[in-house]
């Protein structure tokens, strides 16, 4: 798998993102019924192999890359999820060069939301939502406003006022009328 990583035709490198969560439900099934290496094997290959794909320079790849990352982590057991899946989305979301994988991070904190539960959502995924809304990009605060709905259920009511609305509200503001318009 590693080996298409640098093929030169994007379609490829997409294709395959999109077969890494097959092979990581075929590993999860494995893993079940005899032992944990299947586990493992999404743990220590799939996971960065998916990482990898994440950061392509093609919308499609990344696209599938992350509908695989979602569907991997609903595999994982809870305590994985934050050392495995979020670091992944924090090191996109910290990306200073390159606005879309702030853009993807943001999409991705939304749609994992839910499975990382309350206590990881109330640690890193909010305050990093109220950073990416006050990303000097505009597109990225545009994409920030159209992914806080699962954060601001998963959240819980205190972080949600405290902390999303007030961020909500400046972008709701924002000089720009495309995030505006997200809003």
């Amino acid at each position: 798998l590693e080996n298409f990583l640098g093929d030169a035709e994007s379609p490829i490198r997409q294709a395959c993102a999109e077969q890494v969560a097959l092979l990581a439900k075929f590993c999860k099934i494995t893993s079940d019924c005899s032992d944990e290496k299947g586990y493992e094997l999404i743990i220590t290959h799939l996971l960065p192999l998916c990482a990898q794909f994440l950061e392509d320079d093609k919308p499609e790849v990344r696209q599938a890359a992350g509908s695989c990352l979602v569907e991997i982590a609903k595999l994982l057991k809870r305590e994985d999820l934050g050392p495995h899946v979020l670091t992944i989305v924090l090191a996109l979301a910290h990306d200073d060069d390159k606005e879309e994988m702030r853009m993807t991070a943001s999409e991705l904190l939304n749609q994992l939301a839910e499975w990382l539960g309350e206590d990881l959502c109330k640690q890193f995924v909010i305050p990093e939502g109220v950073s990416l809304a006050e990303d000097p990009v505009f597109r990225v605060r545009k994409s920030t406003a159209l992914n806080f709905q699962n954060v601001c259920k998963v959240g819980g009511e205190h972080e949600l006022f405290e902390r999303l609305m007030p961020a909500y509200v400046r972008l709701s503001k924002d000089e720009m009328y495309r995030v505006r318009r997200a809003c």
